[in-house]
């Protein structure tokens, strides 16, 4: 399901378009925050780096993707690339919930769509926070009966065909909580009718 075409149409999309809307609103929250000037950016499951590459524009000094998925690589080296960013900003395979030693915490830390891409997603919500010095933000579905419903279908479906990839649509608040056990506390939230976000900042 992410392979060279999805990395492909990604980085056309963010450099003719820029950031979607819920990942302005993200980006937003963080200025808001204060939490980008001269911030260690983490950006679990990065996908090509679009939030961190729009963070180091904005302040940050340095930046770091993680991602499971090799094929996001090339296109990530080339939009930072693009951006003047290739000596702030450093990209690798990695499994943080197998290695999480290996993770360097960071100021910032941020996981766009991610923790609904698994079945340990509350369990990569708390180790995400463990890594936070300043502000956590994350975004998947919103949870309803409807969205349970499609995701449970959707898990059956390709399950059946083979498919890896699974997708939850987890509760907000046992998210919240997640991420609270690693020390942070909630400072906004918003989104809209299907994707939602969460802002998490560790307290001074």
């Amino acid at each position: 399901m992410f392979d060279s075409r999805t990395a492909q149409a990604d980085l056309d999309e963010y450099l003719e378009d820029g950031l979607g809307t819920l990942e302005r609103q993200m980006v937003g929250e963080l200025r808001a925050a204060g939490a980008i000037d001269g911030a260690r950016v983490l950006e679990i499951g990065g996908g090509i780096g679009a939030i961190q590459a729009e963070l180091l524009q904005s302040g940050a000094a340095s930046g770091e993707v993680i991602e499971l998925v090799a094929a996001y690589r090339a296109y990530a080296s080339r939009l930072a690339e693009k951006r003047g960013l290739v000596d702030q900003t450093s990209w690798r395979v990695h499994d943080l919930l197998a290695e999480p030693s290996t993770v360097e915490p960071a100021d910032v830390v941020v996981m766009n769509r991610v923790v609904c891409c698994s079945a340990d997603g509350l369990e990569l919500a708390a180790a995400a926070a463990a890594l936070t010095r300043r502000a956590l933000v994350l975004s998947y579905p919103r949870s309803t009966r409807l969205t349970r419903f499609v995701a449970a279908t959707q898990r059956a479906a390709y399950r059946l065909f083979g498919r890896q990839y699974r997708a939850f649509a987890w509760p907000e608040e046992q998210l919240k909580q997640a991420a609270a056990g690693g020390g942070l506390v909630e400072a906004s939230r918003g989104g809209g009718l299907i994707w939602r976000y969460l802002v998490m900042l560790r307290p001074v």
